[in-house]
């Protein structure tokens, strides 16, 4: 009698015949292969399939790739790639798997968000005049985190492409508002929203989850870089233009004065600020 393979049977042949041509392969050969695996799941999928890729993608040669091309032209890439190195040596196996999981908490983190038309070029820093209370809260919270906003230029929604912002040269008045020059350091993707309430009677503030995506050339990398520092120097020093601060949609804002919850609008009237209102932009880098 003949007997005959079912479709399954001929399906498990196969995957132990592949199986069986992994394990021939050099180890060197296959960290290579496994280092083109971007996604973290990935990688757990192939370690889950026997002993042998298990041990290949836990492997720190495997993760230090993964690593410096997860980070490749990101502002702290330099920073993080040495404090990875400094602790290998006296670290267990598996360090720079660690150093992975843990910058992918600030690769992708909540941020609040500033709504507000415009045109911005990373690397040029944009004067900014703060009134409306959700942006007064926008500024005491990134002042006493890491200095760092979402600047969406259109509607916040999710996929949207938006800029992480730096505020340098922070001038914070007694009722809150504030002047700032705001340095586009990178751009970002909005994964998901929520709101936090300031008071019944004015607008909450947009928190977005995002992921800070890599600059596109090390040339733009180092542009960021120096106006980073340029600014940094100036830390202490007035940096405004010789110009009034201009509100958006056109109405103009007195910086000494006592900023208010209304804007005008290019009618002349006043009306109550909508998104993008609660903000003036001055002329460093504006356009």
């Amino acid at each position: 009698r003949v007997l005959r393979r079912s479709p399954e049977m001929i399906r498990l042949e196969g995957a132990t015949g592949a199986f069986a041509l992994i394990d021939e392969l050099d180890s060197d050969l296959m960290l290579q292969v496994l280092s083109h695996l971007h996604v973290p799941q990935h990688v757990a999928l192939v370690g889950a399939v026997n002993r042998r890729l298990h041990d290949l993608t836990a492997s720190d040669m495997l993760w230090s790739e993964l690593c410096k091309r997860r980070w490749h032209n990101r502002l702290e890439e330099s920073v993080w790639i040495e404090q990875a190195r400094a602790t290998a040596s006296r670290e267990k196996h598996g360090h720079w798997r660690e150093h992975f999981a843990l910058r992918e908490h600030e690769i992708t983190a909540q941020y609040p968000v500033f709504q507000m038309g415009g045109r911005l070029r990373l690397g040029i820093p944009t004067g900014l005049h703060f009134f409306e209370p959700r942006y007064r809260r926008l500024v005491q919270t990134a002042m006493a985190r890491d200095r760092r906003f979402v600047f969406a230029v259109s509607s916040p929604s999710v996929g949207s492409i938006a800029y992480v912002c730096e505020l340098h040269t922070v001038t914070i008045y007694e009722d809150g508002r504030a002047d700032v020059n705001a340095l586009p350091v990178a751009e970002c993707q909005l994964h998901f929203s929520e709101y936090e309430n300031i008071s019944p009677v004015h607008p909450p503030l947009l928190w977005s989850m995002v992921e800070i995506l890599p600059l596109p050339s090390a040339d733009l990398l180092a542009h960021v870089k120096r106006a980073q520092c340029s600014l940094t120097a100036q830390i202490g020093h007035q940096a405004w233009p010789p110009m009034s601060w201009e509100l958006a949609f056109g109405g103009v804002a007195d910086a000494g004065g006592e900023g208010g919850e209304e804007e005008e609008n290019g009618n002349g009237d006043d009306e109550p600020g909508q998104d993008g209102a609660g903000a003036g932009v001055g002329g460093v880098g504006a356009n």
